[in-house]
């Protein structure tokens, strides 16, 4: 079976890719380029090169980052833009990873795609569904962020990680010597690395920060003329 294992150069992905491989997959490493190359992102490829190199894997740097824009970064704008608070790992892993990605590696005759990601897959005997559940690392678990996947992409989905710890996984990623292994672990937004939401929304939408009105509308509005919250409201 020919997987296509998405390398970001992290130690997640690499553990997947090696035990793929071992497992006796034929294996591919893609890596997404979602933003114009830059220092950032020409480190990541690099990374997940090195280790595809390691593996001895082909590898292969698949830029979608105009859908990515498209999708993910307006979105991502807009929302803050009207106030909302939006996650663009839900949206990335239901159009990108699995819309876009998946369309990708078929053209490179991958049937399957796997993923670091702390989720598992099972299916259902009785129903034959295939249920997306928690990764066995809850403090690491990634399964909300992938609750948007259809039934068709989880059945030709893999996620080699998802019955590990992470500690596990990292002890596989130190014994194979992955360099990603001794990376600092990034929380942040793929597409703002250095974490500075203001500088990157005032960049897509320059008068994102203009001073505006502090509206205090509905049922919390009785915090202000209560004092408190009245009885009906400690619920």
């Amino acid at each position: 079976m020919k997987v296509a294992v998405a390398m970001s150069g992290g130690v997640d992905s690499s553990v997947s890719a090696a035990l793929l491989k071992e497992d006796g997959h034929e294996v591919i490493g893609v890596t997404m380029r979602v933003m114009p190359a830059n220092d950032y992102t020409a480190s990541a490829e690099s990374a997940a090169a090195d280790v595809a190199s390691k593996l001895d894997i082909p590898h292969y740097i698949l830029d979608i980052h105009d859908v990515f824009e498209r999708r993910i970064i307006d979105n991502f704008c807009r929302d803050y833009q009207q106030g909302r608070t939006p996650n663009p790992c839900i949206l990335c892993n239901k159009f990108i990873k699995f819309g876009a990605l998946r369309d990708k590696i078929k053209e490179l005759g991958a049937d399957i795609l796997a993923t670091g990601h702390h989720a598992r897959i099972e299916k259902d005997d009785h129903s034959g569904r295939h249920l997306l559940k928690k990764g066995r690392d809850r403090m690491k678990d990634q399964s909300y962020f992938l609750c948007q996947i259809r039934q068709e992409q989880l059945k030709h989905t893999l996620f080699p990680i998802g019955q590990m710890t992470k500690d596990r996984v990292k002890r596989i990623a130190a014994e194979r010597g992955f360099p990603a292994v001794s990376r600092p672990e990034s929380q942040e937004i793929c597409f703002i690395p250095d974490g500075d939401y203001k500088k990157f929304l005032e960049q897509y939408l320059p008068n994102v920060s203009r001073p505006g009105k502090i509206l205090d509308q509905g049922p919390s509005a009785s915090v202000k003329d209560w004092g408190y919250f009245p009885p009906d409201r400690c619920t």
